[in-house]
């Protein structure tokens, strides 16, 4: 008799074994792959974040030194045309924006609920004044003899320059803090 019990017991116990290794194999195989598939994501997210973000430095460092070096051109007197430095800053202007609008379908987004407190609009309006300023100098100009800009204007265009790249750091730092709350990273700061 002990040995049919112990062959029913042999049977249900492995019976049973099978079953729950049916049952939770299967199981742990898609938690691995779910694990696995978590990781790819966010590694994707972090590349193409960080690219986004490289292309956001590039584009917004390109605009400011385009402002830059127009500023340092009046300084000398060298004559500036105001239709191509007009294209030149609409194009850096729309740069900047394809870059930011490419940070938005990472879902970062740039915009506070007050829009004059936001980094990028603080970031926007310093530009758009500084190329306002620009463009009044630029417009005095003739082409047949330009005067260099005095000392008291370089000092405020540089000074409205200053305060645009200040900007620009916020606006680095803040999509920065963004992208690493975003998914839990951390990313080298330039």
């Amino acid at each position: 008799m002990n040995s049919a019990l112990l062959a029913i017991t042999t049977g249900v116990t492995g019976t049973l074994l099978g079953s729950l290794a049916a049952y939770f194999g299967p199981l742990h195989l898609q938690r691995r792959k779910e694990r696995t598939e978590q990781t790819q994501a966010s590694a994707t997210f972090a590349a193409e974040a960080i690219s986004k973000l490289a292309e956001i430095r590039v584009t917004t460092a390109m605009w400011l030194e385009t402002l830059r070096t127009t500023v340092q051109d009046l300084e000398v007197g060298h004559f500036i045309d105001l239709e191509k430095f007009t294209e030149k800053a609409a194009a850096h202007n729309l740069l900047t924006r394809t870059a930011t609008s490419g940070i938005i379908s990472q879902r970062v987004y740039l915009q506070s609920r007050q829009p004059s407190s936001s980094p990028y609009q603080g970031f926007l309006s310093a530009m758009r004044e500084l190329e306002s300023s620009l463009r009044a100098d630029i417009a005095t100009q003739s082409p047949a003899g330009t005067q260099p800009l005095d000392s008291q204007r370089v000092t405020s265009l540089n000074l409205q320059l200053e305060r645009a790249d200040e900007t620009r750091a916020a606006i680095l730092d803040a999509v920065t803090q963004l992208l690493e709350q975003r998914d839990n990273m951390a990313f080298d700061r330039l």
